[in-house]
C-alpha cells in the first residue's frame, strides 16, 4: 500500500526535522542566531512580556486560592469543634438522664 509507506516516510521526515531543530537549539550558536535576528523577531519581546504578566497574574491567583484554602480549613476546623462540643454535651446529658433514670428505678423498687 503506497499511502501507508508514504505517510510513514513523511512521519520519519517530520521527526528528523524536529530532531535537527531541537539539536540546533541545544547548540551554542542558537542563542546568538536568535539575537542576530532580533529585528525579525521584534514581536518576541512583547509576547514574552505578555507571558510574564500572565504568569504573575496566575501566581497572584494561586496565592489567593491558597489563602482561601487556608481560611476554609480554619473555618472547617472551627465548625467541627463546635459540632463536636454539641454532640459531646448531648451525649453527656443522655448519659446523665439514663443514670438518673436508673437511680429512680432502683429507689422506687426498694
Amino acid at each position: 500500500d503506497d499511502t501507508g509507506m508514504g505517510s510513514m516516510f513523511n512521519n520519519i521526515e517530520d521527526q528528523s526535522e524536529e530532531q535537527s531543530r531541537f539539536a540546533a537549539q541545544l547548540s551554542g550558536g542558537w542563542n546568538k542566531s536568535v539575537m542576530d535576528s532580533e529585528d525579525e523577531l521584534s514581536p518576541l519581546p512583547k509576547i514574552m512580556e505578555r507571558l510574564a504578566i500572565l504568569e504573575e497574574e496566575k501566581n497572584a491567583a494561586d496565592a489567593r486560592l491558597e489563602e482561601e484554602f487556608r481560611l476554609r480549613g480554619e473555618l472547617e476546623e472551627k465548625y467541627y469543634r463546635e459540632k463536636r462540643s454539641i454532640l459531646e454535651e448531648a451525649a453527656s446529658d443522655t448519659q446523665m438522664n439514663a443514670y438518673v433514670g436508673m437511680e429512680n428505678d432502683s429507689s422506687s423498687s426498694d
